[in-house]
């Protein structure tokens, strides 16, 4: 028998159109948890980009340069079919219904060799 929950193990973020604010962008797109998709918008901040070392099988092959971002939305979790809730002893709730998500990424540019 699988675990509670374990079918819906990630969510999913497909991009669309987006604007721009020197080093904050709007992001819009189809955001995926538990089979439930609806649009959202991220809030998404550039932080910058550095080189670091890139070692691949014992070769020296960098350095690479990588770019780090962060992303933040909010999201009502019923929108998504989130329902489970279980009281606390001296009152209230265990999740409340606002869920904000934050995203820390960082990419690494590919070199076209």
């Amino acid at each position: 028998m699988m675990e509670r929950g374990l079918e819906y193990g990630e969510m999913d973020f497909r991009a669309g159109p987006h604007g721009c604010r020197v080093h904050d962008y709007l992001l819009t797109g189809d955001l995926t948890i538990r089979g439930v998709t609806r649009q959202v918008q991220l809030n998404v901040r550039y932080l910058g980009q550095w080189e670091t070392p890139w070692w691949e099988d014992g070769v020296d092959k960098g350095p690479k340069t990588r770019a780090g971002f962060m992303a933040t939305t909010e999201i009502n979790r019923h929108d998504f079919g989130v329902s489970w809730n279980a009281p606390l002893d001296k009152g209230g709730i265990v999740v409340g219904d606002i869920v904000e998500i934050t995203i820390d990424a960082e990419a690494v540019l590919e070199s076209d060799s």
